[in-house]
């Protein structure tokens, strides 16, 4: 009897050793199963990283070209503000040419009209002349 229920422990403990086992080999499994998807997923997230890098590359260099562009713009709004500068000093310049130009014909017309003024008289005055001239000629003639 006691060698049965040795037995009967020994059977009992190896069918615990085996489920222990089976316990033991699926637990591995699981694990083995896991460490697969850790990988996988170090893999995925070593993909995205390498992907994100990747764009954020493309928008360095993208934003790069347009603080170029950019600049490139300043200096050409500066450029055209400079020749607009340029443009209304010379408009002021002519401008000034021109209100001289105007005030020297005023003057030139006034002083012509004066000159015309006196001509008229002169002449008047010479054929008042010429007239007493001929009055006294006629007059020593009779």
């Amino acid at each position: 009897e006691i060698l049965d229920d040795l037995v009967q422990q020994v059977s009992s403990l190896q069918a615990a050793r085996e489920s222990l086992d089976g316990d033991s080999r699926k637990a591995a499994a699981e694990l083995d199963a896991k460490d697969t998807q850790i990988n996988d997923l170090k893999l995925q997230f070593a993909a995205v990283i390498r992907e994100n890098k990747q764009q954020l590359a493309r928008f360095e260099s993208i934003n790069e070209q347009q603080k170029k562009e950019i600049a490139a713009l300043m200096t050409k709004v500066e450029d055209l503000e400079n020749q607009s500068e340029q443009v209304k000093a010379q408009l002021t310049s002519t401008k000034a040419k021109a209100d001289e130009l105007v005030v020297k014909k005023v003057s030139l017309e006034t002083e012509a009209r004066e000159q015309k003024e006196e001509s008229d008289a002169k002449i008047a005055a010479l054929e008042a002349l010429a007239n007493q001239a001929g009055s006294a000629s006629q007059a020593l003639a009779d």
